[in-house]
């Protein structure tokens, strides 16, 4: 099972662009797990936008 995580990226100039990124799985991870890892991610104050280089960023 790939895990798809959507995302909303908001600049200094509040321009919004929406995307995804979808995850190769192998280990099969619960989708709960998935979910609780994620929240782990979003509530930071910083996103990883960076370190991801998701396209059109």
């Amino acid at each position: 099972m790939n895990v798809r995580f959507e995302y909303l990226y908001r600049d200094e100039g509040n321009f919004k662009n929406w995307g995804e990124i979808v995850f190769f799985n192998p280990r099969n991870i619960n989708a709960v797990l998935v979910a609780a890892m994620a929240e782990g991610v979003v509530n930071q104050k910083y996103s990883v936008n960076r370190t991801l280089q998701r396209p059109g960023m």
